[in-house]
This record gives C-alpha cells, sequence and structure tokens, in this order.
C-alpha cells in the first residue's frame, strides 16, 4: 500500500511515524497556545476604569482640602504641608482655626476651591455647633476662597464616594427643593 493510510494490522513504517510525531507536535503546539489565550482572556476580562464620585472628583479639583473635626482640630489633606503624603501616620497634625489662618497666609496655594471634610464622628457635630456649616463657609470665604464645598467624612452615598453636604456654587430652587447652579458660577 502506497498511501499513508494503514489497517489496524499493518505495520506503519518509521518515516510515516515521524510525520505522524511532527503533525501532533505542531498541533498540539498550537492548541497549547490558543489555551493559554483564551485563559489569558478568560481572567483579564474587559476592566474598565471605575466611574469616581462626585465627591472625589471635587476633591481631585480642589485646590485645598481640609479635614474638620471641630474648630480645633483641623488637618490638611491636600496639599501635603507635613510632609507625610503616602506615609501611614498614627494621628494626622492637626491645626486650631488662628493655625490655619496663619498657614493659609503663608502658602501660596491658589484660593480658588476649597473642599471641607467634616469629621462628624465626635460630639459636638461640626456640622451644627459653633455655627456649624454656615460658618465653616464664611470663615473660608474671608480667607479668599470663591468656591466651598462641605463633605460628610462619616457617610459613603449610593456611588460609594462622600456626600456633598453642601457646594456654595449650588443653590437650592424655592420651587422643587433641587440645586441649580448660583448666578456666575
Amino acid at each position: 500500500m502506497s498511501n499513508n493510510l494503514k489497517t489496524a494490522g499493518e505495520q506503519a513504517s518509521i518515516p510515516d511515524l515521524a510525520l505522524l510525531d511532527s503533525f501532533v507536535i505542531r498541533h498540539s503546539d498550537f492548541v497549547v497556545r490558543l489555551a493559554s489565550l483564551l485563559v489569558c482572556l478568560a481572567l483579564s476580562g474587559c476592566t474598565t476604569t471605575p466611574q469616581s464620585s462626585p465627591a472625589s472628583r471635587q476633591r481631585e479639583e480642589a485646590d485645598l482640602v481640609i479635614a474638620f473635626q471641630s474648630w480645633n482640630s483641623i488637618s490638611f489633606m491636600k496639599p501635603d504641608i507635613t510632609g507625610m503624603a503616602g506615609a501611614q501616620t498614627v494621628r494626622a497634625k492637626t491645626f486650631t482655626r488662628a493655625a490655619v489662618v496663619k498657614l493659609l497666609r503663608n502658602l501660596k496655594t491658589p484660593r480658588g476651591f476649597v473642599v471641607v471634610v467634616l469629621d462628624r464622628r465626635y460630639a459636638p457635630d461640626p456640622m451644627a455647633a459653633n455655627g456649624g456649616m454656615d460658618e465653616i463657609q464664611r470663615f473660608f470665604e474671608e480667607l479668599g476662597f470663591r468656591r466651598i464645598a462641605i463633605q460628610d467624612g462619616a457617610a459613603l452615598d449610593e456611588t460609594g464616594g462622600l456626600p456633598i453636604l453642601r457646594d456654595s456654587t449650588i443653590k437650592p430652587r424655592r420651587d422643587a427643593g433641587a440645586a441649580q447652579p448660583a448666578a456666575g458660577a
């Protein structure tokens, strides 16, 4: 029989076995590569960058981000004035109201936008104590900031970010209770 098909009883010649081995090797290499590719695709999937919350976008956009517990416990989140960015600290360096005024007078940061993150885990609640959010907003306006946003640091909203309690560029509508941009914003 001159063709390559042999019956079960016939013995294959040595050249035929070599051809069969090279065929299996070539195809098994292809199968292994294909399987590897499929495993890589399955493990990596189609990942996308998650949408950041409005509060996160505000903190990224802000010139200054403050963590506010009380008028005697204010810390800077952005810019890093203590040189501890990225370091794990047990307790952040805190400042009093007067010290913040002095520091901001000496800092050369823009005065466009400040985000105040209220730490509401302690009593009295800074949202209402000592003039609350109105006094906090007035304080930063007097320091020259044109936009002030206040966020609740003790809660998460449905997007996984901090709820925005107030933004000076948004004023409530009298009829519907929804927010709309303030004039000139």
